[in-house]
């Protein structure tokens, strides 16, 4: 794998200096900031491919260095430090230490990028940082991509995470958005750790994800609650309105906003209603009957349907198949071609 930067064993006066490097038969232009004494960092103006222990030597000057490590990320001047007395009292460590190291300045490490600068093969090292897990030393999250996290971190991590709900039933929360609980544990949403770290909590049906919203269940409904469901369903049936939005129900149904968005937001998480994109809705049992047209229109006339055929087995309003029709597109239901689709599913 390729980096910018890498660490060097280096003498040099200088704390900061450019120079070029001499790497067996290729001379490259680096820029070096020392660390630590006798270690510095070389940025290049390209990502290179360099190994541990490799030799380099400043051209004209024939001062010799020696690769320690890629820098993996941007780190602060206090990592930097940290990093620094890794390699100053562990000068030749195996790579599965320097993994569990270099897990003392990093809460999360994809242990897949020193592979190959340590050169060695990925199921070798999969072996032993499996044999460190079982050491109490680190916790794996994913073997391809190969991702780890300490041990100590894991557990503090699924202590917020517990303590987080926790706080959130005791105070009846039904819905949060996923960003609150994404800033609350310092760890991007889109991470393997962070799915790694929700998964059993999703299993267990402890919440669910919806529209970028942590949705908790309720455990029951008061009557009010269960009337206001039954006066939405009602109005969405008087209005025969299959795609409805929230304005919709506050413009017929005398209900007030938090009212509608609350009963929605049940609906949701009890998966009777299917959000369709920002605005709209649809009551599922309308979604399957529509998709049951789909397959029977696909059986009879073919896998290719336009918009008025598509409006002419559901008697729906464009205003409501647009939506429709973009849901099911992103869902691979159907597929976009011009002004018509293709039916891709099942018969």
């Amino acid at each position: 794998m390729k980096f910018n930067s890498y660490f060097v064993a280096l003498r040099h006066e200088e704390p900061h200096f450019t120079g070029k490097v001499s790497l067996g038969g290729t001379s490259l232009a680096a820029t070096f900031t020392r660390v630590d004494p006798d270690l510095y960092t070389a940025h290049f103006k390209q990502q290179i491919t360099l190994h541990h222990h490799q030799f380099l030597s400043l051209a004209n000057r024939g001062i010799p260095g020696d690769v320690l490590l890629p820098v993996l990320s941007k780190y602060n001047k206090r990592k930097m430090r940290k990093i620094a007395h890794i390699l100053k009292d562990n000068p030749d460590p195996a790579p599965e230490r320097m993994v569990s190291l270099l897990l003392e300045v990093e809460r999360f490490l994809e242990a897949q990028r020193i592979i190959d600068f340590f050169g060695i093969p990925h199921q070798e090292m999969l072996d032993l940082l499996i044999q460190s897990e079982l050491r109490n030393e680190l916790k794996v999250i994913e073997t391809v991509p190969l991702l780890v996290t300490s041990r100590e971190s894991f557990q503090r991590l699924r202590t917020n995470l517990k303590e987080w709900l926790e706080t959130k039933r005791e105070k009846s929360t039904r819905a949060v958005p996923l960003a609150h609980l994404e800033s609350h544990l310092k760890i991007p949403s889109s991470s393997l750790l962070f799915r790694y770290l929700l998964f059993p909590e999703i299993q267990a049906g402890t919440f669910r994800i919806l529209e970028e919203q942590i949705a908790f269940p309720r455990q029951g409904l008061s009557e009010k609650e269960k009337e206001n469901i039954r006066l939405i369903e009602e109005e969405v049936q008087r209005q025969r309105k299959v795609v409805f939005s929230i304005d919709d129900l506050l413009h017929t149904s005398g209900l007030s906003y938090p009212t509608i968005n609350s009963a929605l937001w049940y609906l949701l998480n009890d998966d009777q209603v299917v959000r369709l994109n920002e605005k709209d809705f649809v009551f599922k049992a309308d979604l399957v009957k529509i998709i049951n047209r789909l397959k029977k229109y696909k059986r009879n006339q073919g896998d290719i349907i336009d918009i008025a055929a598509f409006r002419e087995i559901t008697a729906l309003t464009r205003r409501a198949i647009i939506p429709l029709l973009e849901y099911m597109d992103a869902r691979q239901i159907t597929a976009r071609m011009g002004d018509r689709r293709r039916i891709l599913l099942t018969v």
